[in-house]
């Protein structure tokens, strides 16, 4: 593929990802429930004020509220790609 060939489709994929959230930024600001951002932050609310309302549940509800968070941000992903590679030393 030449130079000219692949900065046109950089070009066009860009436009095509500034196009697709211009779109979805209208329609969330139109009307928020038609994005499932919305839906997950609002179930987990709900979820989250069950939970409180439950005596004896607070431990488990904070507990699974960060499973969720962390499983959704890939922050144990991220922690074992840093923390848990063997260094140059232990390889030789």
């Amino acid at each position: 593929m030449n130079k000219l060939a692949a900065w046109g489709g950089l070009i066009a994929s860009v436009l095509l990802i500034l196009a697709y959230e211009a779109r979805a930024h209208s329609v969330s600001r139109r009307d928020p429930t038609h994005q499932a951002r919305f839906i997950n932050s609002h179930m987990r609310m709900l979820w989250v004020r069950a939970m409180a309302a439950q005596a004896g549940f607070e431990i488990v509800a904070v507990q699974a509220l960060r499973n969720m968070l962390m499983s959704a941000t890939a922050a144990v992903l991220v922690a074992l790609h840093f923390f848990d590679r063997p260094t140059p030393v232990e390889l030789a």
